[in-house]
């Protein structure tokens, strides 16, 4: 199957972005999602910190720090694609106006 006739999946991310309708272009709901998305980051790292202090006496296995840390690299990512998407919808939109402002300057022939 050649990538131009490969199916396109899009999920449904609104339980990651806490948002029920997210609007990639944004920038309140872009700031409300990083947000959130640092917060769950920074728990999980913090849960993870205190089993490395001497005031606990509970050592979590390898797999679970491991997946911790892979929770927390998913949640970096997960900011990474959503200011892409914002980027580019900002783009699309700056774009789209900058050929609008073109097409208006046009002399007619």
């Amino acid at each position: 199957m050649s990538a131009a006739n490969k199916p396109t999946i899009k999920p449904d991310l609104s339980h990651r972005l806490r948002h029920s309708e997210y609007d990639p272009g944004c920038h309140v709901q872009l700031s409300d999602a990083i947000n959130n998305m640092v917060d769950r980051a920074s728990g999980v790292l913090n849960l993870l910190s205190l089993s490395f202090t001497e005031m606990t006496d509970c050592q979590p296995s390898d797999e679970i720090v491991y997946n911790a840390i892979e929770s927390a690299i998913q949640e970096l990512a997960d900011i990474r694609a959503t200011v892409g998407a914002f980027h580019e919808v900002q783009r699309a939109k700056w774009d789209s106006e900058r050929k609008a402002q073109n097409s208006g300057n046009k002399k007619p022939a």
